[in-house]
């Protein structure tokens, strides 16, 4: 059976009865019934999230190259209706290969390599971009929209600019709790002097 919405045109309807299926129509003004109409609004408040947190000096006109990654997001998080122990996107695609496949933040600005092979002698070490979405086609590789050429490329060496995001480093204090704790888990195996023991035997005597 087929849910469809109030103003579905006798052609749809015409294919499914010919497809030996059934369907009904949603009340006017009413969404919740619609399975599509929700899953339209799962993906519009989704990629609303994911435009709030680009750069902004992201290029809007390149909105549509966000979508890839935003599709992936959503159905690793929706659950299969066929199989409710795996993904929709495991469902359909196969386990995702996080180590293949690495993402990171959309719209995000990133500093690209550029190899020996290719930059000027003086030339700069490194492109501006922003990053758009995984290559799903080449192996630990990213595609990133590159500022001054304005075009697409994929590149396995990549060093994220979040503005509110900062990629965890190792502080002073880590490195005192760290000792701190090696020291007492290092105590603790150390057995207790014979003298304490005598002195434990004297006062029972």
């Amino acid at each position: 059976m087929h849910v469809l919405d109030n103003e579905a045109s006798e052609m749809c309807k015409d294919a499914i009865e010919n497809s030996h299926c059934t369907y009904q129509l949603v009340p006017p003004n009413n969404h919740r019934r619609n399975a599509a109409e929700r899953a339209i609004r799962t993906f519009k408040e989704h990629f609303l999230r994911v435009i709030a947190g680009i750069h902004k000096n992201f290029p809007m006109s390149m909105w549509d190259q966000l979508t890839q990654q935003t599709v992936i997001t959503l159905n690793l998080l929706r659950q299969s209706l066929v199989h409710p122990h795996l993904s929709a996107w495991a469902h359909y695609n196969g386990a995702l290969n996080y180590d293949a496949t690495p993402m990171g933040p959309m719209g995000c600005r990133v500093l690209i390599h550029e190899p020996a092979k290719t930059r000027k002698s003086w030339g700069s070490q490194a492109t501006r971009g922003h990053y758009v979405g995984p290559a799903m086609h080449h192996y630990r590789c990213f595609t990133v929209f590159l500022e001054k050429t304005r075009s697409f490329r994929h590149c396995d060496t990549v060093e994220f600019r979040h503005e509110f995001i900062t990629v965890p480093k190792v502080t002073p204090e880590d490195k005192v709790m760290d000792a701190i704790a090696k020291l007492k888990q290092e105590l603790a195996a150390i057995p207790s002097p014979s003298s304490l023991n005598q002195l434990s035997e004297i006062n029972n005597l």
